[in-house]
């Protein structure tokens, strides 16, 4: 799982140039809302948040700046999904007049050696099996994982036993 932590967000220059702009940060994990932002800005105001989010593949942040009786107005949208972690990452949303500069830090966890052992195995025995495709017979393994259904981590098969309700048991052929 990821983690994306809004640090801060610099208003440069406002969209509303007859006064504040009231952003509206919307945040879609995964393609799911999970949270909307609201402050009023004021041209060179920067607003310290250092909220966090979990996300599996694609975390969006898109911002608008509210108008009434008139329609939002729609300073920009990015999808993050990055498998890099960074620190102080900054991106603007510069439509309709405004400039704007968020700040963030993504966590991406780093595989462990028997992941990445596992990863390569399975490639490496998927591409051995294509080798015998073509014959009357097949070699067949399988192989029998456990995730932490929190985290999508693996674990061990004791941790697995002792956490049934929990984990999740993955079995594949290859």
């Amino acid at each position: 799982m990821k983690t994306i932590t809004i640090k801060k967000i610099h208003c440069i220059e406002n969209e509303d140039h007859t006064g504040r702009d009231y952003i509206h940060l919307k945040i879609k994990a995964d393609g799911k809302h999970i949270k909307t932002i609201k402050r009023h800005f004021d041209d060179g105001d920067i607003r310290n948040f250092n909220v966090e989010f979990d996300f599996i593949d694609t975390i969006q942040l898109k911002m608008m700046e509210a108008d009434w009786p008139d329609s939002d107005d729609h300073l920009g949208t990015h999808n993050i999904n990055d498998n890099t972690s960074v620190t102080d990452k900054t991106i603007s949303f510069r439509k309709d007049g405004a400039n704007y500069r968020l700040t963030y830090d993504l966590s991406v966890p780093v595989l462990t050696d028997a992941q990445e052992s596992y990863d390569n195995q399975n490639n490496n025995d998927s591409h051995s099996n294509n080798n015998y495709q073509n014959t009357a017979t097949t070699l067949h393994k399988k192989i029998t994982r456990h995730r932490d259904a929190g985290t999508g981590r693996y674990v061990t098969k004791n941790y697995a036993d002792s956490h049934k309700k929990t984990t999740i048991k993955e079995t594949r052929k290859v």
